[in-house]
């Protein structure tokens, strides 16, 4: 016996790779011989409810039972097999299971299986949870087949279905394989969408994650023959996607039209229920009135059956007595004839007494005694006459009234049939009514099927239609964010000024769609300090602020200033505030500045009052947008979460999630690196931190990411600290210089990050207060051994006002952490 497991990501995919082997001779799987017939389809749904994402290699010892069962049933069968994706995850398990069990590992690409699931009929919720599981599903195929060569194949699907035969070839030399390798293999090859396929090759650039684990599986698998390079010409063009944009609009019309044919349908429906709801009740009516004339002649049938049954009791009592009256007549008649006979013989005894008196006495005596016998038997049967004679009587009473009973009944029969007639003939008419009914109903039936086969038609292609447009949106999302600086909204108002000046402006726009949001309603006040212009937010406790994220130095504010001057105290505070804006609010701080700049340079009059006189405001958002634009750049997210946290016995980290990452004009949709730190002890935190980024979800910011080491979770590039003044130098020096600019942006933000999770009320197992302080030394370690500072935060802004006289200034916290890094490196 041998066996085959087919695993992949596209069912689809395994189960043509499945027809091919089963033409060649591979069997299906029979059941297993307990009473419930488990199969290998219900095992693998069984073992997936029950196992969980850390118990997938060994899913327990009652399910090995089960597949043990299964074998068992099969054990006879030269070659059979099975295809499942859900095998992907319980590889490890059927490996260790049974030597002679092999494996197939189907492949398609990340472009066909978006497509497919483009062009299938199923909801598509999120691209980039096709994309994670597609990655998640070869992740796990590519190891198990590196770790073994010699049990598994890795082959693609398109190849199969184009090569079978070589493919048949390739299984049986490499597992000595008993099969049928001259079966033709003769499968229609399905049409493709190449609208689907353009759209999904479009959206795949948006996830460049996936681009090394596609290469590498491709110079990874088994070749079954020539590579067929790609036919671009088949694929729409730009324009032509724009062109059905553009169709997809002007279908507004039918759209229309469809809703009309909705209503109609409502309409119609109503009515039909309407009607049915009528018939209904002239059914039950009717049914009703039959009901009633069926019981009355159920009653009469009753009556007439009893009286019947009587009369026929009292025909068989009267039967009886008349054979009883025969009975003793002929005794009688037979009593006479006898006693007549005895008179004779008396006779003739006498005549013979006379001649022999003497001798015949005694006889006469006897003859004597038997006539008295006979005469008394006879006395008997006459008094049993005169007793049969008045229950003849009665009977013949009872016998008329009978019949007087029958006569009536036969009336009452009589009417009843005529009643019947009359019932059956309304009944009829009813029916005849009915008919007419169902005809109609029937007709009205047609002309909603066809109404409803119409709507169907109308609501695929309305479907059909969003779909597309549903695309065309996405497509128009990633232009958004391609492009941060689009700015647009319906319409802007200066609602109140404190003076002619503008010192302070109360704004309100309506419908702004900018830096990847739409905000319906958006009200804040400009003002001018030191001649430069600044923005004033309500804060989070009227519940009215547009910002995504609250800045951490902001949260128990009723208002959040942005503005980059003031006192010391102030601007420093000022200075924080711009520093922890988030992605989303730092795109709208700078579109909001060069919305209000062309408004103030345009001068409309139904926004700006007459005699305001816009230029101090002008001029001082011109100021700030160049002290803006000349801010240094800074890491930025929209919002950060806790993926996990693992604890070990001497190992430890945080797995952190961001959403919107943001460094200079770079954007990053997800982003996911862990803070770990080894040689934990007890009551010891650890001497060894790192920085983990994960090929999956960690790579994305980086130019040349590469795998510096593996463990549980997969290959992961890792930056290794070592307290007190310690890194590993050659990771970061392998790294280009735009990737070790993101890795110092990230750990000079890393404590304000963890001091966001933990103002947002995460629970850890361990102190916050140990990760922060870990956070700020992987800072020192990291300036210490680069020589790295932070550009100051103050410097646009005193650019902007002495460029030629003041020269750039960190901040003093900055000025006392070089202080002490440079006294450090003395020491």
């Amino acid at each position: 016996m041998k066996c085959i497991c087919i695993a992949g990501a596209s069912q689809i995919g395994l189960l043509n790779v499945s027809d091919i082997l089963a033409k060649a001779g591979m069997m299906q799987p029979r059941p297993s011989n307990r009473a419930d017939f488990v199969d290998i389809q219900s095992w693998h749904e069984q073992a997936f409810t029950m196992t969980t994402e850390e118990s997938l290699i060994a899913p327990g010892r009652f399910m090995e039972q089960l597949a043990g069962d299964i074998f068992s049933a099969n054990n006879k069968t030269d070659l059979w097999g099975w295809a499942d994706t859900r095998s992907t995850w319980f590889l490890d398990f059927w490996l260790n299971f049974d030597p002679r069990l092999y494996f197939v590992l189907v492949f398609v690409s990340p472009e066909v299986m978006l497509a497919n699931a483009i062009v299938s009929k199923a909801k598509i919720d999120s691209v980039a949870a096709i994309m994670e599981d597609w990655q998640t599903h070869y992740q796990q195929l590519l190891r198990f087949h590196l770790r073994n060569p010699e049990r598994s194949l890795l082959v693609d699907a398109s190849e199969c279905l184009d090569s079978p035969q070589a493919f048949v070839n390739a299984c049986a030399k490499q597992w000595k394989l008993q099969i049928d390798t001259s079966t033709k293999h003769d499968f229609i090859s399905v049409p493709q969408d190449h609208t689907a396929h353009y759209l999904a090759r479009q959206l795949c650039r948006d996830f460049p994650q996936t681009a090394s684990l596609h290469h590498e599986l491709i110079a990874t698998m088994t070749r079954l023959g020539e590579v067929k390079q790609v036919d671009g010409s088949a694929l729409l063009s730009a324009e032509q996607v724009i062109a059905n944009f553009h169709f997809l609009r002007d279908k507004s019309d039918e759209l229309e039209l469809l809703q009309a044919v909705r209503e109609e349908l409502s309409v119609l429906k109503v009515d039909f229920d309407a009607a049915l709801v009528r018939h209904a009740l002239q059914q039950e009516e009717m049914a009703t009135q039959l009901q009633h004339a069926m019981l009355q002649s159920e009653t009469q049938q009753t009556a007439l059956s009893s009286l019947m049954q009587e009369k026929a009791v009292l025909t068989e009592q009267c039967s009886s007595l008349k054979q009883d009256v025969a009975a003793l007549g002929q005794a009688r008649d037979q009593q006479l004839k006898l006693t007549s006979e005895q008179q004779e013989k008396i006779a003739q005894v006498i005549k013979q007494y006379e001649a022999t008196a003497v001798s015949h006495l005694q006889q006469q005596k006897e003859i004597e005694r038997d006539n008295e016998l006979l005469l008394a038997n006879l006395h008997q049967v006459q008094c049993e006459l005169e007793e049969i004679i008045p229950k003849l009587e009665a009977t013949q009473t009872l016998n008329d009234t009978l019949q007087r009973k029958l006569a009536i009944l036969e009336k009452e029969k009589n009417a009843l049939a005529d009643q019947r007639i009359a019932w059956d003939q309304k009944l009829a008419t009813q029916l005849q009514q009915r008919k007419e009914i169902e005809q109609e109903n029937e007709l009205i039936l047609l002309q909603l099927q066809q109404v409803q086969e119409e709507l169907e038609h109308y609501f695929l292609q309305c479907q059909d239609r969003q779909k597309e447009l549903q695309n065309v949106e996405n497509r128009w999302q990633n232009m958004l964010r391609r492009n941060p600086d689009y700015c647009d909204c319906d319409s802007i108002e200066m609602v109140s000024s404190d003076n002619a000046i503008g010192s302070t402006v109360h704004w309100r726009l309506k419908n702004l769609n900018t830096a990847g949001q739409s905000l319906s309603n958006l009200e804040f006040r400009t003002i001018i300090e030191l001649d430069v212009a600044g923005f004033v937010f309500a804060g989070q406790s009227a519940n009215s602020t547009s910002l995504t994220r609250w800045p951490v130095n902001a949260m128990n504010q009723s208002e959040l200033t942005i503005i980059p001057v003031g006192s010391d105290q102030i601007q420093q505070q000022r200075h924080e505030t711009l520093l922890n804006l988030a992605t989303s609010d730092w795109d709208l701080l700078r579109a909001l500045i060069r919305l209000l700049e062309r408004t103030l340079k345009q001068s409309p009059s139904d926004i700006v009052p007459t005699g305001f006189n816009v230029q101090p405001l002008l001029s001082g958002l011109i100021r700030l947008e160049e002290v803006i634009d000349s801010f240094p750049e800074v890491l930025r997210y929209d919002r950060v979460s806790l993926r996990n946290e693992q604890v070990n016995p001497d190992y430890e980290h945080l797995w952190l999630h961001f959403e919107n990452l943001a460094l200079g004009n770079k954007r990053f949709q997800d982003f996911e690196f862990r803070l770990s730190c080894g040689n934990v002890r007890p009551q010891h935190f650890g001497d060894y931190p790192k920085l983990e980024f994960p090929e999956v979800s960690g790579q994305a910011p980086f130019k040349n990411w590469f795998a510096e080491a593996h463990d549980d979770f997969g290959a992961k590039l890792e930056l290794r600290f070592a307290l007190p003044e310690s890194m590993d130098l050659d990771v970061l020096h392998r790294l280009v210089e735009s990737d070790r600019d993101f890795i110092f942006a990230l750990i000079t933000r890393l404590p304000a990050i963890l001091a966001t999770l933990q103002n947002a009320g995460v629970q850890l197992k361990r102190s916050w207060s140990d990760w922060i302080n870990l956070a700020n030394k992987i800072e020192q370690i990291y300036r210490l051994r680069t020589e790295k500072q932070t550009a100051s935060i103050e410097q646009p802004l005193q650019a902007l006002i002495a460029p030629k006289s003041i020269k750039a200034v960190a901040p003093k916290s900055e000025q006392r952490r070089t202080a002490s890094t440079k006294t450090s490196r003395k020491k």
